[in-house]
C-alpha cells in the first residue's frame, strides 16, 4: 500500500506499524521513518519492489 500512496501522492504517509517501516527502513526500502515528516520517500529498489507486491495483489489496473 505505501506503494499506491505514494504513486499517487509523491509521499507515502506513515502510518503503518512502526516495526514494519522499522524493518523497511532498514532494509533500504523507505527513507527514515522516525523524522519529523509524516511521511516516506520509496527508494528506487522500494518503489520497484513495492509495484511488483501491488500488482500482484491487486492486479495490473491502475
Amino acid at each position: 500500500m505505501l506503494w499506491h500512496n505514494q504513486h499517487v501522492a509523491g509521499s507515502a504517509w506513515k502510518g503503518f506499524d512502526w516495526e514494519a517501516t522499522d524493518r523497511l527502513f532498514r532494509a533500504g526500502l523507505i527513507s527514515d521513518p522516525k523524522s519529523n515528516k509524516k511521511s516516506v520517500i520509496l527508494s528506487e529498489d522500494g518503489e520497484r519492489r513495492g509495484e511488483a507486491a501491488f500488482r500482484r495483489n491487486f492486479g495490473e489496473s491502475e
